[in-house]
C-alpha cells in the first residue's frame, strides 16, 4: 500500500502516525486522572501486564489479559488504559528505528481503538454514577419535604382541617369557607382552597 509513496511522503506519513501514538498517551493520561487513578495504580497495572506478556514470551502460549478487570470497574478500566499506554510506548520506540510504516500504522490504530473503548466505558460509569447521585439526591429532598409536611402543625395536618371544616356543613361554599377558615389555620388562602378540591358537598 506504501510502496507508491515516495521517501518525503513516507517522512510525513511516519510523523503522522508518531503524533497519532504521543497524543494517545496524552489521552490516557487524560483517562487516569478521569478515573482518579493514583500512580500505584497506574504502575502496579503496567508491571502486571508486562510480567504477563513476559510470561506469555517464555513459556509460548496465550494468556488472557484481564480487560474488564478482576474486582471492580474502574479496576478493569485503568488495565485497559495501561494495556494502550504500553502498546504505544512499543510503537514508539519502533518508529525510530527502521519503522515499518504499514505495522506501526495497525499499531497506532490499536492504540487509538483501546481507548476509544476505554473512554466511552468512562463516560458510562460517570453518566451511571450521576444517575445514582441524581436518584439519591431525589429520595432525599423528597424524605426532607414529607418530613417538613407530615409534622404536627404541617402542611398536611392543615389541610385535613379545613377538610374536616367543610365536610360539617359549616360552609356551602368551598371559595368562602377556604376563606374565611385559612387565618385561623395559619394556610394561604391558596392552599386552603386547594385542599379542597374535588372534596364531596357536605351532607
Amino acid at each position: 500500500m506504501l510502496d507508491q509513496i515516495d521517501e518525503a511522503g513516507k517522512k510525513l506519513f511516519l510523523k503522522m502516525i508518531q503524533d497519532s501514538l504521543f497524543n494517545a498517551k496524552t489521552d490516557a493520561d487524560d483517562l487516569y486522572r478521569h478515573l482518579d487513578a493514583s500512580s500505584r495504580e497506574k504502575e502496579t497495572t503496567k508491571a502486571h501486564l508486562l510480567g504477563l506478556a513476559n510470561e506469555m514470551r517464555t513459556k509460548g502460549f496465550s494468556i488472557e489479559l484481564p480487560l474488564q478487570g478482576s474486582n471492580n470497574i474502574k479496576e478493569g478500566l485503568i488495565t485497559q488504559i495501561a494495556i494502550a499506554e504500553l502498546l504505544a510506548d512499543q510503537f514508539i520506540e519502533a518508529s525510530f528505528s527502521e519503522p515499518d510504516l504499514e505495522w506501526l500504522m495497525l499499531g497506532a490504530w490499536q492504540v487509538q481503538a483501546c481507548l476509544k473503548k476505554a473512554a466511552g466505558s468512562c463516560l458510562g460509569l460517570q453518566l451511571k454514577i450521576a444517575d445514582i447521585s441524581a436518584i439519591e439526591k431525589t429520595l432525599k429532598a423528597r424524605k426532607a419535604a414529607n418530613a417538613r409536611h407530615d409534622r404536627a402543625g404541617g402542611s398536611r395536618e392543615k389541610a385535613q382541617k379545613i377538610r374536616d371544616i367543610w365536610a360539617s356543613g359549616k360552609y356551602t361554599n368551598r371559595d368562602r369557607c377556604a376563606e374565611e377558615e385559612c387565618g385561623a389555620l395559619n394556610m394561604s388562602y391558596s392552599s386552603a382552597r386547594k385542599a379542597l378540591i374535588n372534596r364531596p358537598a357536605p351532607r
